[in-house]
């Protein structure tokens, strides 16, 4: 798959050393990018697929727009060929912290968020994925970036083996992108995959008043530290909403952040926040730095 994201990946992989073809169904024509792909020696196949290229390759990068379920690499994979995604690529390479966002709804924002807080702590972060910048992009800069906040799709998801976020958030879930799952517990199931690795040694950030979340949680063995958030009841361990204010209580204190008056609105806003202030303390930010970029945060533009 040729968009932005196929491309980036193809020339960090060229890169690399290794021999590339680039496949898509698109007419070379109508792909941007083709050009800077055959000055870099990439082979370029456009205009449909070959099976021989899918099911002589060594890898396979599927770009998320890409259904896992496309013949070609239903055959590679049965011929022992590998296939991962961009994202899987990704973390096998990048020796920093990943922060991982997903859920059907206020990704982008949190991500978003996110990337702005630790940016205002100084740190050198690195923000990518579904919202639009390549993850292979991280490798391209020359910034010494000492963290990544990546939005994750379900689709980035379908083709991961090894990926391992610090920290993942769990937003939500709600029906989505059907088309490419059989039957929405399908769909489900690959957005938990997001902690599948996780151990002991990290964090899962979940929404805890969303029934579909929540059943999911339940059917799965999250190894990971599960942080808890909802506006719809007070926890006892977790992230709530009281008062006009974000109340995190753990066994041993009780945290208060005032949000009245912050720029973002609607109660989804609310849950963005409290899953950006567990993610932001669980990488070592002030309360005080964590409030400052959340009160002055506009939002995006599509939103």
């Amino acid at each position: 798959g040729l968009g932005i994201t196929g491309v980036s990946a193809s020339m960090f992989i060229k890169k690399n050393g290794a021999f590339v073809t680039a496949t898509d169904s698109k007419k070379e024509g109508d792909i941007q990018g083709v050009s800077e792909l055959k000055k870099a020696l990439i082979k370029v196949e456009a205009g449909g697929h070959r099976k021989e290229s899918f099911i002589s390759s060594d890898m396979i990068v599927v770009s998320p727009g890409v259904d896992s379920r496309m013949e070609f690499l239903i055959e590679a994979k049965k011929k022992g060929v590998e296939v991962i995604s961009d994202i899987e690529l990704f973390f096998r390479l990048a020796d920093v912290p990943v922060f991982a966002i997903t859920g059907t709804n206020g990704k982008s924002t949190v991500t978003e968020l996110l990337a702005e807080v630790f940016k205002n702590a100084g740190k050198r972060t690195f923000m990518g994925g579904n919202i639009g910048v390549p993850v292979t992009d991280f490798f391209d800069a020359k910034n010494g970036f000492d963290s990544a906040v990546l939005e994750i799709s379900s689709f980035h998801l379908e083709n991961i083996s090894t990926f391992k976020p610090k920290v993942a958030v769990l937003l939500n879930i709600t029906e989505d992108h059907l088309y490419r799952y059989d039957g929405f517990n399908d769909y489900a199931r690959t957005k938990m995959r997001i902690f599948e690795n996780q151990d002991a040694t990290d964090v899962a950030i979940i929404n805890a008043g969303d029934p579909v979340v929540m059943a999911e949680v339940k059917k799965s063995r999250i190894k990971s530290r599960v942080i808890p958030f909802s506006t719809k009841e007070v926890l006892k361990e977790g992230l709530y909403y009281k008062d006009g204010a974000i109340v995190w209580k753990t066994q041993d204190r009780e945290d208060v952040y005032d949000i009245k008056g912050m720029r973002l609105t609607g109660m989804h806003n609310v849950e963005n926040v409290m899953s950006v202030i567990a993610a932001s303390i669980e990488a070592g930010i002030s309360k005080d730095a964590v409030l400052k970029t959340v009160m002055e945060f506009r939002g995006l533009p599509h939103r």
